[in-house]
């Protein structure tokens, strides 16, 4: 599975790198800092995986903010 962020939107989806099927969209609607939605180049921009706590690191450009998500399977 690969995650992506979804330019200009507020959305990470998962998809299966061999089919290009998504699996699963999540709303990061919560994370974006207030004012920086109308901004379009100040968008969701950076996931990394940290696999010591199965946890990612979550970003977006010139974000004041850094945030560490788990994404929760249903």
């Amino acid at each position: 599975m690969v995650y992506a962020n979804v330019y200009q939107s507020e959305e990470i989806i998962a998809f299966d790198p061999e089919t290009g099927k998504v699996i699963k969209r999540i709303n990061c609607s919560e994370i974006v800092p207030k004012g920086y939605e109308k901004e379009n180049d100040n968008v969701l921009n950076g996931i990394a995986y940290n696999k010591d706590n199965d946890h990612y690191f979550v970003t977006g450009k010139r974000w004041p903010s850094l945030f560490e998500v788990k994404f929760i399977k249903k």
